[in-house]
């Protein structure tokens, strides 16, 4: 299969690290309220939930 898309390594590379910015920010935010006994499962499932949504709409 050849790929549809010809994108250059430091377009690979700006999108592997925007990803990993807003993991590292939401796994911060998950270790924060559970430290702070705020997090129950569906304030986790949120704020994973807005860190896709925000990644889908940078994505376009």
């Amino acid at each position: 299969m050849v790929p549809t898309h010809m994108w250059d390594m430091g377009k690979l590379t700006s999108i592997s690290l925007r990803q990993g910015i807003l993991l590292g920010i939401s796994l911060t935010v998950i270790v924060l309220f559970h430290q702070l006994n705020l997090l129950n499962w569906w304030i986790g499932v949120l704020i994973v939930a807005v860190s896709v949504l925000v990644e889908v709409a940078l994505d376009h």
